[in-house]
């Protein structure tokens, strides 16, 4: 099983798609989406791993309305990037390797993994 592979794979379906994403919060530049590495359950009967990331989309605080626009379009654009596959979305307050708090929604996704 090939992880690091997994979340490159991940993070370069959603740059494709012309979003900024990382796996390493010290890379943010907001807008972004920070990827996790999964956790991980195995599927017996077909032999693979099936895992369940979770990301941050993550914006600029610029007040409560216009950062609720932003994300609810980057919540979409990452919704449509990775194919649908977004089953939770749920509003959070990030702190940054900064030490900033920036609004996000914290997204839940699941693909097999090989």
């Amino acid at each position: 099983m090939q992880l690091g592979q997994a979340l490159r794979a991940v993070v370069d379906q959603l740059t494709t798609a012309g979003l900024r994403a990382t796996a390493d919060s010290r890379n943010l530049n907001l807008p972004a989406v920070l990827v996790a590495s999964p956790s991980l359950d195995y599927r017996f009967k077909g032999g693979t791993w099936e895992g369940t990331w979770t990301a941050w989309a993550l914006v600029p605080d610029t007040g409560p309305v216009q950062a609720a626009d932003a994300l609810g379009d980057l919540v979409e654009r990452t919704q449509a990037a990775l194919e649908g596959r977004i089953s939770t979305a749920r509003a959070v307050d990030f702190l940054t390797e900064e030490g900033v708090t920036v609004p996000g929604y914290q997204l839940t996704f699941t693909t097999r993994i090989r």
